[in-house]
């Protein structure tokens, strides 16, 4: 095997490993390890364990989020479209998949952040059985 044709070989495997690595990564991010739904809904298992006097209050927390958190989704879709398309161009452009990536990256980061910051503020205004029940893996 030529040097060439390997040096192409481990940059395909890269790519390669880093598109699964970010698809595992982004489903855990959005999906959670097991708590309770996917996306913006998993919320929706967090505040049905709320008591009720608290819920009302709760619900409005995380409603203030939800413009944030959709455009921050928004935000990260089009950033792995961007991504998609440097990597499947005709000819393949290092510097611009390295931006693309992070940029991808950023943004994801916001996302994050959107999310945990939902998780303290909800976690400051409930006991901490709520908390614990939530953190609990469903059964499937």
């Amino acid at each position: 095997m030529t040097a060439s044709k390997l040096k192409w070989l481990l940059v395909g495997s890269l790519v390669l490993n880093l598109l699964l690595g970010a698809t595992f990564v982004g489903n855990w991010l959005l999906r959670g390890p097991g708590y309770g739904g996917s996306g913006w809904r998993s919320f929706e298992r967090f505040l049905a364990l709320v008591p009720d006097e608290g819920r009302p209050a709760a619900q409005a927390l995380v409603d203030s989020y939800e413009d944030r958190a959709n455009a921050a989704r928004a935000a990260v879709t089009e950033a792995r479209e961007a991504v998609d398309a440097v990597l499947s161009g005709e000819t393949f452009d290092r510097a611009a998949a390295e931006r693309a990536f992070d940029e991808l990256d950023a943004r994801t980061t916001t996302l994050v952040g959107i999310i945990q910051d939902v998780i303290l503020d909800l976690s400051a205004q409930v006991p901490a059985d709520v908390r614990s029940r939530f953190l609990d893996r469903p059964q499937r």
